[in-house]
């Protein structure tokens, strides 16, 4: 922190508040109806959820989303064979701000991330089934406000000191993109393939700042389960490369960035041993970089009484910011899993989540878990089986005293194999997260001017201060200019 003592003019500048900083749950259930050219449902296997991000708006209570959150099924038919049925519901929740007298009118920068902490499904009937899903919601939303100081009372100006400090604040930006359409084909299919599921993840290789915004490169990793009668269900992946802009209309210097992408709708046509896909990707993002801001700290007056009123701000400070990606390879005890002994890994996907963050040799270790579902055949039988593991990423950054962190992994690719007694999983996970410093502040807000003092004439003061006490507070202690004090060995003369 800096200590700027004495009555330099004062520069009215836009301190960043943290508004809203919650973690949030959502309940969505429904029933649903598996499409009429499906099969009928013999034994359901798993649920998997895809949040898909929400709309926001800011009202004077909250920060308000909602959206969509996507189900996938996986399901042995009655005619024995893999199937998967895709199903929507709607979600939204209410994140509280902290200060519901904030200033908004400058704008409110807000970055939401949503993941499903648990999906499950009850079967109604042979064609109706209901699900629930427990989601999980971090909410940010960043304000700036201008920090201005009201004054009361017949005041001379050229009479007033002011105490400004300064203290490193972050300068927030969310962006959104264009939703930017992607195409490509799938080969090696054959005339009777079919496609059991189709999903994508998005894996953000290199975030870069560009005229007018950040750039982003990176791929989609297409993902489809097909079948041939009589034959075993296998993915097929297909890597499809992608660059986007996102456009900002405030400065962001050297500003740390992360990046969070997501597929949104997935089209695939099959014919003539091929797979026509078409995709459709969002990115949303954060910027952030500290710079010095000034403010008030305190007031009075030479001449007259003066009561200052303060109050405390949290200033927000970027410790950390960015992207990654790193592998985890386990090898796990088949009978830990209950995958029957010869069976065959037909697909694998999970989710990620971080729910731990501890600091050390210049590193954020972000811990959490990493959940695996695993499809599995055995002599045209198909399971299921969930595995979790530990899971840990170390993110550059500074030490935060009072810390706030965020993030988000996705796991980008995965193979999952039997080995004899083992399961084999080898997984790519893509981590977007952030750090921040909460740094405790007192601000004045307003100064209240009263009646003159008389001052005796001719007057010298010799003062000895208590250990500890400054400048400033001696000078407001005896109404005078700071810089009219002299300062000798242990006292001050004025």
């Amino acid at each position: 922190m800096m200590n700027i003592d004495g009555n330099e003019r004062e520069q009215v500048r836009e301190l960043t508040g943290l508004l809203c900083d919650k973690t949030v749950g959502c309940d969505v259930s429904g029933d649903f109806t598996l499409p009429e050219h499906q099969p009928e449902l013999r034994r359901l296997l798993s649920v998997s959820a895809k949040v898909l991000p929400p709309a926001k708006y800011v009202s004077s209570s909250g920060v308000e989303c909602n959206g969509t959150v996507d189900y996938k099924v996986f399901y042995v038919g009655v005619d024995g064979g893999l199937w998967c049925a895709d199903f929507s519901a709607e979600y939204e929740f209410e994140a509280p701000i902290e200060d519901r007298s904030a200033d908004t009118s400058g704008g409110v920068d807000t970055f939401v991330t949503v993941i499903c902490d648990s999906a499950s499904a009850r079967v109604s009937s042979q064609r109706r089934l209901s699900i629930k899903s427990r989601l999980c919601a971090r909410v940010r939303a960043f304000v700036s406000n201008t920090c201005e100081m009201c004054t009361y009372g017949d005041v001379d100006e050229s009479s007033i000191e002011k105490r400004f400090l300064s203290e490193k604040c972050a300068s927030v930006c969310a962006l959104s993109s264009d939703v930017t359409e992607l195409s490509d084909e799938v080969d090696g299919l054959f005339e009777d393939s079919r496609v059991i599921s189709a999903d994508a993840t998005v894996f953000v290789k290199d975030v870069r700042r560009g005229v007018g915004g950040i750039l982003v490169d990176g791929e989609v990793e297409l993902k489809l389960l097909v079948c041939r009668d009589g034959q075993r269900a296998q993915s097929m992946t297909k890597k499809i490369p992608f660059d986007a802009q996102l456009d900002c209309d405030r400065p962001i210097g050297d500003a740390a960035c992360r990046v969070l992408g997501t597929v949104t709708d997935i089209n695939i046509t099959v014919e003539e041993g091929k797979a026509s896909c078409s995709l459709s990707l969002i990115l949303s993002a954060l910027t952030a970089h500290n710079e010095e801001r000034s403010y008030t700290a305190d007031v009075y007056s030479v001449e007259r009484e003066c009561q200052c009123e303060t109050e405390t701000a949290y200033l927000p400070a970027v410790r950390a910011c960015g992207v990654g990606n790193f592998s985890q390879s386990e090898r796990i005890a088949l009978s830990d899993t209950g995958i029957p002994e010869g069976a065959q890994i037909c697909d694998i996907f999970g989710s990620v989540r971080f729910d731990g963050c501890e600091y050390g040799g210049g590193k954020y270790d972000l811990s959490g878990q990493s959940r695996y579902t695993l499809l599995w055949e055995k002599d045209g039988e198909y399971g299921s089986a969930d595995v979790e593991l530990p899971t840990k990423y170390g993110l550059d950054g500074e030490i935060a005293e009072n810390m706030s962190f965020d993030a988000y992994g996705e796991i980008i690719s995965c193979r999952g194999r039997t080995d004899g007694e083992l399961v084999c999983i080898d997984a790519e996970i893509a981590v977007c997260a952030d750090v921040f410093e909460m740094r405790e502040i007192r601000m004045a807000r307003a100064a209240h001017f009263g009646d003159p003092f008389v001052k005796g004439k001719n007057r010298m003061v010799v003062y000895y201060p208590a250990e500890g006490e400054s400048v400033w507070e001696v000078a407001k202690k005896y109404h005078v200019r700071a810089d009219s004090l002299s300062e000798e060995k242990n006292y001050y003369l004025f």
